[in-house]
């Protein structure tokens, strides 16, 4: 017998979008997270006890994302830290380089501002401008990692989920709708 999470994943977010819908501010941030570990690391899994966080402020109106990312105990020199295209337990290529990332062992924290500028594209991939980036990212198709020269395709690793308040759920909906409206033009 075959089995998926997705639907299981996908289904409460939809639910959630769905009914929020009416209440919708089209203003403002949305707020999207990860927890990063080991475990979620393709194309192996790393035992490692480094561990990170990541927050990203999306900001609709001006196409750009802050970013404040933090990892922990990390055994062996930062080399990069990006996020990518691709779902859970599959590797993808880089959207955003975090170049700003210290190369260095134990703790590190870096803060930034993205923009189209700094997007590399993947129309392959359903990634061709900001606005396609921006879906990827609220739509559970990203995540990020922190890659060490101890583990090169990742120390951790973690999707990149929305922060479930009620208004961003809201946001998230309002913008994937009018993006899709704007496309059917």
């Amino acid at each position: 017998m075959r089995t998926t999470t997705a639907p299981i994943l996908v289904a409460p977010l939809l639910v959630l979008l769905l009914a929020s819908g009416a209440r919708a501010q089209t203003g403002g941030p949305i707020e999207i997270l990860s927890l990063m570990g080991g475990g979620d690391v393709v194309p192996g899994k790393v035992l490692t006890g480094a561990f990170g966080t990541a927050v990203l402020t999306m900001d609709l109106q001006n196409g750009n994302i802050t970013f404040d990312v933090s990892a922990f105990n990390l055994p062996t020199s930062v080399s990069g830290a990006h996020i990518h295209v691709g779902s859970p337990g599959v590797g993808g290529p880089v959207l955003f380089d975090l170049r700003a990332v210290p190369r260095q062992a134990g703790d590190i924290s870096v803060t930034g501002t993205l923009s189209a500028a700094d997007l590399t594209m993947h129309a392959n991939l359903g990634v061709r401008n900001i606005d396609d980036a921006l879906q990827s990212i609220v739509g559970l198709a990203t995540y990020i990692d922190v890659h060490t020269e101890g583990n090169p395709d990742g120390e951790v690793r973690g999707p990149l989920v929305i922060s479930m308040a009620e208004s961003t759920a809201g946001r998230v909906r309002h913008m994937l709708l009018s993006s899709a409206q704007a496309r059917r033009r």
